[in-house]
């Protein structure tokens, strides 16, 4: 889940008219009409999500229930790996340095015969 504050670069107590001049800033930047980036467009649409969010008080509101849900989950995971150190397991931080052999599991995989299914 993104944070739509730091993305906009803006304070969680921010006003409309603060949410819209730092969308404008953002959209200025970003807009895959003036950016040739091959993630502009990407990231133009996140940066608009965020607007729509933040611009909507009801929107905003799940969102900050949501986002300091997920603060304090974050923070709690912390409080454990420090007191337990870090041979606990920790589902909050993925491990994200697995490199799988994807041509291993090709020759593995047996394409099926109407015979295969036939037995089955």
């Amino acid at each position: 889940m993104y944070d739509f504050y730091k993305i906009l670069e803006i304070q969680r107590t921010a006003s409309v008219e603060e949410i819209k001049r730092a969308y404008r800033a953002k959209a200025k930047i970003v807009h895959p009409d003036v950016n040739n980036s091959p993630k502009a467009n990407e990231i133009f649409l996140v940066i608009n999500e965020a607007y729509e969010t933040l611009i909507d008080d009801n929107k905003r509101y799940l969102y900050d229930i949501k986002l300091n849900y997920i603060d304090s989950t974050k923070a709690d995971a912390e409080r454990k790996k420090q007191y337990y150190g870090s041979s606990i397991k920790n589902d909050t931080y993925s491990n994200t340095n697995l490199n799988y052999d994807w041509e291993s599991y090709k020759k593995m995989a047996k394409e099926k015969t109407d015979e295969d299914y036939y037995n089955q």
